[in-house]
């Protein structure tokens, strides 16, 4: 909100985090920086360490302290999908949705960086609270349908293109253990062409849940979340298939960011 000037003598040393509303604590007696993290909405970014200043530098877009955030959670989202071709069998099938959450998982925590400039800029996660549940879809107050009636069409009902389930959200980097698993809740209708109801698989009650870290991405196995890489899990229901669910999950890395200047 005010100008700075360097100072004609000594040397400053910078760092950096966003959003600015969150609130970063710095520990003299250790030189370290913390910070907390528990709502799952908010992307949170740290800079390097940028040591022993005297002027302004053209490294990034523009003059002034060159200053490289980094993501320090990491971003998961989940999609669902038909099989295609699942109504080459001459059956109509209908496929909803009704929840979806991820049990046992780390959702609490603080971030602590060292400041020491001997130090790697590399902070670490330290977790609280233990094992959490989170919800990632809801269709709330959803009542399946009778097996017999003509079937109704659901606004939510999952088809060939892969479509989202809930928000993206971030979340701590974490490794996950036996506990943490994904659990679904849906519903299977068989129709004929009329548009009734011959059969359904119906799961909204007990819900069918997949360890969290059997999951593979490139044939390699997903049993962590890491910092700065985005998860996306997509869900591949096939009515026909003993097998119902399926899991194509994707991890990619964040984009390093850089921030223009901005003279107040």
């Amino acid at each position: 909100g005010k100008d700075y000037f360097w100072p004609k003598t000594g040397y400053l040393t910078f760092i950096g985090w966003a959003p600015a509303t969150v609130n970063a604590t710095f520990d003299t007696s250790s030189n370290k920086m913390q910070i907390g993290f528990g709502d799952g909405t908010t992307d949170l970014l740290v800079t390097d360490i940028v040591e022993d200043k005297t002027a302004n530098e053209h490294i990034y877009n523009h003059d002034g302290v060159p200053m490289l955030f980094h993501h320090i959670l990491s971003k998961v989202s989940f999609k669902a999908k038909a099989k295609s071709g699942m109504d080459d069998d001459g059956i109509k099938h209908h496929i909803v949705i009704t929840s979806l959450d991820l049990k046992s998982i780390t959702i609490n925590g603080t971030y602590t960086l060292s400041l020491q400039a001997s130090d790697p800029v590399k902070g670490s996660w330290g977790t609280s609270g233990g094992e959490n549940n989170k919800p990632v879809y809801s269709l709330s107050n959803y009542t399946t349908q009778d097996t017999g009636a003509t079937f109704a069409n659901v606004t939510e009902e999952i088809n060939g293109t892969a479509s989202p389930l809930g928000s993206e959200f971030f979340a701590i980097p974490q490794n996950f253990t036996s506990n943490a698993k994904v659990s679904i809740k849906y519903v299977i209708y068989y129709c004929n062409s009329a548009g009734t109801i011959l059969d359904k698989h119906d799961k909204t009650a007990e819900a069918e849940e997949f360890i969290l870290n059997s999951f593979t991405s490139s044939g390699s196995q997903i049993t962590s979340w890491v910092q700065n890489k985005t998860y996306t899990y997509t869900i591949v229901i096939d009515p026909n298939s003993d097998q119902k669910i399926t899991f194509d999950p994707v991890v990619e890395n964040w984009e390093n960011n850089t921030v223009d200047d901005k003279e107040n």
